[in-house]
């Protein structure tokens, strides 16, 4: 089954389409690097996994069929991702943090698809640490800071704020948090709602042997 909305869709126990990119590669990640990461990832984020290039090859016939719009596929049998050159010696510069690849988890059977998004970035600190990797690298590098900052290959620049907090990965975070949060105050009201119980049945008691006394 497929549900539209405004040309997004989520697939549903298909057979083929695999958990998107964001629900995929967010399930476990360091909160510092939330925001790096979905800069990283870009529009990506929106992208489809399928278990191989004819699942997409459908959804891409049904896409037009239909005229619902267009999206981007990602078939675990197609993808591979590469290395950056001189891996290690770049994880010793200051104010590194990691590859992009090394601060997400995923199963085993999408490491190839979290290499391929983001192993070539480079995650660091604040954006001193990464001019100055960009420039010692002659700016042949992908460069995140944690708060969202991105340098690439050539030397061009992007930053600023996501506007009112607008972060996929954060909200993500936040649903999380909130649904834990509902469920511990249920079960405080299940906690309280037998406490009452308990009372009402040893007041109950109570006045039965006051009576039984009497």
């Amino acid at each position: 089954d497929v549900n539209w909305l405004n040309t997004q869709f989520t697939m549903i126990d298909t057979g083929g389409i695999e958990p998107s990119t964001n629900d995929l590669i967010l399930k476990s990640m360091r909160e510092q690097a939330e925001i790096a990461i979905e800069t990283a990832l870009g529009g990506s984020i929106q992208n489809i996994v399928t278990d191989n290039e004819q699942t997409a090859k459908a959804m891409i016939a049904l896409l037009k069929k239909n005229r619902y719009g267009r999206a981007t596929f990602l078939p675990l049998t197609n993808i591979s991702g590469r290395g950056v050159n001189q891996a290690q010696n770049i994880l010793q510069e200051p104010g590194v943090v990691g590859f992009g690849s090394s601060l997400v988890h995923a199963e085993a059977r999408f490491d190839r698809l979290v290499e391929y998004l983001l192993g070539r970035f480079v995650v660091v600190d604040h954006i001193d640490h990464a001019i100055a990797l960009a420039k010692k690298y002659k700016h042949s590098l992908r460069i995140v800071t944690k708060e969202g900052e991105l340098l690439n290959p050539g030397g061009s620049m992007s930053g600023g704020a996501y506007k009112n907090n607008n972060n996929l990965l954060g909200r993500h975070r936040e649903m999380e948090n909130l649904e834990k949060e509902v469920q511990a105050q249920r079960d405080r009201m299940r906690g309280i709602v037998k406490e009452q119980e308990e009372g009402r049945q040893e007041a109950k008691e109570l006045q039965d042997a006051m009576e039984n006394n009497r």
